[in-house]
C-alpha cells in the first residue's frame, strides 16, 4: 500500500514535498536538467531511467 509507505516514514499527504512533486507512493524520482529545472517526475518504472539520464548528461545548457 503506498499510502502506508508514505506513513512508515511519517509524511501525510500535507507534508510539501508531497505535495509540490504530487508524490503519490513510494519509489518516487525526479530527474533535474543541468539548468535545475525539473525533466521528470514519477515512479521509477515508468520511463527509462538510464536513458532518460544519459539524455540530461548529454544535453547541451540553453545559451543565455
Amino acid at each position: 500500500d503506498q499510502d502506508l509507505a508514505l506513513d512508515t516514514f511519517g509524511w501525510d499527504g500535507a507534508h510539501p514535498l508531497i505535495q509540490n512533486f504530487q508524490i503519490q507512493g513510494i519509489p518516487f524520482v525526479f530527474l533535474v536538467d543541468k539548468e535545475g529545472k525539473i525533466d521528470y517526475t514519477g515512479h521509477p518504472s515508468q520511463t527509462n531511467l538510464e536513458e532518460r539520464i544519459n539524455e540530461l548528461i548529454n544535453r547541451n545548457p540553453v545559451a543565455e
